[in-house]
Order: C-alpha cells, then structure tokens, then sequence
C-alpha cells in the first residue's frame, strides 16, 4: 500500500516538473533573440522533453496498479533514467545548490525506486488459515 502510494506520488512530481519545464523553458526560448522559424523550432524541440516527463508520470501512476513486478521494474527502470540524466545535469550545472529542477527530478527517481517493488505475496497456509 505504502510502495503503491510512492509510486504515485512519484508520478504527479513528475507531472509537476514536466509543467514547470515546459512553463520556465518557454518563458527562457521567448527571451531569444531567434527568427519566426528557428523560434518555433526551438519550442517544439523542447516541448517533446516536456511531453516525454509528462507521459512518464502518467505510466508512474498507472504502475501502482498493476499486478506485474516486470511491468512494474521496466516503467521505473525507464524512467528512472529518463528523470536521473537530468537531476545530474541540473545539480551539475547548478554547482550544486539548491534548485528545484535538480531536487524535484532526484524525489521523482527516489520515490519511484521505492514504490518499484510489490508487497510479497501471502503464504498459502496463511490465507487458508485466514479464511
């Protein structure tokens, strides 16, 4: 129950920093001093890394309710990594002071390893003895 709330809690930080990229990278692209075309190439590049951190927190929520430990180990394997590389490029850039980008990816991955495993599985004599 608690590792299926993690991973939950997971997903909507991840959704939350897919919003805050695309919200802060937009206002930061509109600043460039870049032609009509490069500008709306730039934008669009940089939105798919938004969609991509917004789908993977959609999987991360999704994931607590499967059923599959392998399901449940490849989402968070993926993603994981996907959020990782740039909490390390963030707190790398930052010289590591605190920043939201770089902690709130770091909690995303965090919280997601913790939520990856599933509750082990009841013993059969205890569920007859249960019931």
């Amino acid at each position: 129950m608690l590792k299926n709330t993690a991973l939950r809690l997971a997903g909507a930080g991840a959704i939350l920093m897919a919003v805050y990229h695309g919200t802060v990278g937009d206002t930061a692209i509109t600043a460039m001093p870049l032609s009509a075309a490069d500008m709306s190439f730039v934008r669009s590049t940089f939105q798919l890394g938004s969609m991509g951190w917004l789908v993977g927190g959609i999987l991360l929520i999704a994931a607590a309710g499967f059923a599959t430990q392998k399901a449940r180990n490849w989402i968070v394997g993926v993603y994981a990594v996907v959020y990782g590389f740039p909490a390390a490029g963030a707190f790398l850039m930052t010289g590591g002071k605190p920043d939201i980008s770089w902690i709130g990816l770091s909690l995303v991955v965090v919280l997601a390893l913790y939520g990856r495993k599933i509750g082990l599985p009841q013993p059969a004599v205890v569920t007859a003895l249960a019931s």
